[in-house]
This record gives structure tokens, sequence and C-alpha cells, in this order.
């Protein structure tokens, strides 16, 4: 039976971690085998593979070596791995790989991969259950966007998606208040406004009861919910009108890695504001 796409997709980002003497390769480099090795090596500790024995070995099926090549591929176009290890005619290409610098840098973060859609929005997803279908529409098209290198459309997509959930913000505290002339106050300063009025409406609500709120997320309200919002709405702003900005990949990227900490802050104050009234 084909293994699960996302967690072997997890144990390649994770052979390309570590030195290449705990995956199984020589001192030449490392080869696109030592990375098949290393996927079945962790499918039998997980029990998804027969053990090798002295009079068999058990080698991964065909679809899954497919799939390591393909992620491979993938990795490849994004700049993450490049084919080749040296420039003598040797190991100047595959099966030989090597991480680039920027790979590195993506690789050694762990937690949220944004070259990979999957891996990306399981985890958020792991994170935060009851995750808007419009979000996860919204983050997806971001992910892919930044897949394909197209840095500006990924910074436009996160700030539709960040936006979407601020708009889930603004219908939770509406309901969570008590006085019906406060509620239509709220809903004549937040209905049909930009995202810059919505936020400063939802501020204005959520500072007077902030010490209310459990501690932890006292604190990320004051700074993750701000402050992040705030980035990816200018850099959103930037990058949906005729501005002429570029944007980079490392910023396209630090959006992405900063969207997952802004969601579970305003989720959690959600999950809040069901259950109390202000």
């Amino acid at each position: 039976m084909p293994l699960d796409p996302d967690r072997l997709r997890g144990w390649v980002y994770d052979a390309l971690t570590r030195p290449t003497n705990q995956v199984g390769a020589n001192s030449s480099g490392l080869q696109l085998a030592d990375i098949s090795r290393w996927v079945k090596q962790k499918a039998q500790q997980a029990g998804l593979m027969p053990q090798d024995t002295f009079t068999g070995t058990n080698n991964l099926e065909q679809v899954d070596e497919n799939a390591i090549r393909e992620c491979i591929w993938s990795l490849i176009i994004q700049g993450i791995v490049v084919p080749g290890v040296s420039n003598d005619a040797y190991g100047s290409n595959l099966p030989w790989i090597q991480v680039t610098e920027w790979g590195k840098t993506c690789l050694k973060t762990g937690e949220y991969v944004p070259y990979d859609t999957g891996v990306f929005l399981s985890r958020l997803r792991n994170e935060i259950p009851a995750l808007d279908p419009s979000v996860e529409l919204y983050l997806k098209e971001a992910l892919n966007s930044f897949r394909a290198g197209s840095y500006l459309a990924a910074a436009v997509m996160t700030g539709v998606a960040s936006e979407r959930i601020l708009i889930l913000l603004r219908d939770a505290i509406r309901a969570a208040i008590t006085q019906e002339d406060g509620k239509a106050r709220f809903m004549k300063r937040t209905e049909n406004q930009i995202a810059k009025r919505i936020y400063e409406a939802v501020e204005g609500k959520i500072d007077p009861v902030r010490e209310q709120l459990p501690a932890p997320l006292q604190d990320s309200i004051g700074t993750e919910l701000d402050g992040i919002f705030t980035e990816i709405r200018r850099t959103r702003n930037d990058a949906g009108h005729p501005t002429g900005r570029v944007i980079e990949r490392g910023e396209a990227y630090a959006l992405l890695q900063l969207f997952p900490v802004y969601a579970k802050s305003v989720y959690a104050l959600l999950n809040w504001l069901k259950a109390n009234q202000i």
C-alpha cells in the first residue's frame, strides 16, 4: 500500500536536513538512493512496511519511489536543492543532489514549510481544526503561488487570507456584544469597510476586555495580532495595487511563516468570544 504522501515528503525533508552520514550517504555526497533508504527506514520504524530479514529485503513500492523523485524535482524547481555535488563529470548531476544555502534556511524551520502546500495546510489544520474554508482556499493559492515563484501573487493571497480571518473576528465580536445599541454601532463602523477600519473597530472592542483574557492570549494580542496583521496588510496593499512594488522570495516566505502565528492567535480569541460576552 502506498505511503501517505505528506508523511513521505516529511521524511524526505528530514533526510535533507541531516548530516549525510546519518542518512547513509558516503563521503562523496547525497544521492536519490540515500533518500529512498531513509524513507524506507522511517516507514519500517513506523510499522508501515515489513522489516528486512536475513533471507529477504523489502523495498519501497514503485509509487513511493516515484513520489520521492517528484518531491526532489519540486524542490529543485524552487531552488531548495540542486542536482550534483561537484563540477566533475562524476558528481555534476543527478542522482547526486545538494541543498542550497536558501534551502538550508527553509528546511531548518521544520514546522511550517511554504514550499509544500500539503504539509503546510495539514499542520495548520492540526493546530486549528475549525479553520475556515475560505481562509484555506486563499492560503492554498498563496502557497501554490510561492511554489511557482509568483511571490507578488503569494503576498496578495496571504493578505486576503488574513483579512478573511479579520472578518471572522469582526463577526464573533458582533455576536458577543450584549447591548443592542452597541451591537448596532459596531455593525455600522465595520460593515463594508476596508480592513484598516475594521481592525481599528475590533481593537477598540478588545482593548477594554484584554485583562479578562487568558494570560497567553493577552500577550499575543498585543504583539502577534497587531504587529503581524499590520505587516501582512501593508505588504498586501503594496502588492495588490499598481505601485510597481516587487516582492522578493524572502519577503513572501516570511509572510507565510508569520501567517500561522497570526491565525492561531485570532482563533484563540474567537474561541474565547464564543464563551464570553463583551
